[in-house]
């Protein structure tokens, strides 16, 4: 099986790759809320979508900041309300 790959299209994906990742690397990835604004937190494309990369890497990226820097990346992002079960194993909801 021969499979032909778009180059525009090719290009295109590997031009939104290095995006990411040089927001992620500067710390300017966008939360997946506002980046993908038409997906609910537990909706099946962040698991076989196009928002399963997105949400794997900003993951990966709030994992790897420090308590000081999440709740400055979180209080500039503010989460909307059914966002907050899913991410509670990374932030301390007051009033919760």
């Amino acid at each position: 099986m021969n499979l032909e790959i778009d180059p525009e299209i090719l290009s295109s994906i590997l031009k939104e790759v290095e995006q990411r990742k040089r927001a992620i690397k500067e710390g300017k990835i966008k939360p997946p809320w506002i980046e993908y604004p038409d997906y609910e937190p537990y909706c099946l494309g962040w698991r076989m979508g196009s928002g399963e990369d997105y949400i794997d890497d900003w993951y990966g990226f709030i994992k790897n900041l420090d308590r000081n820097k999440l709740k400055k990346y979180f209080d500039k992002y503010n989460i909307p309300k059914e966002w907050k079960p899913r991410l509670k194993k990374y932030i301390i909801i007051k009033g919760e």
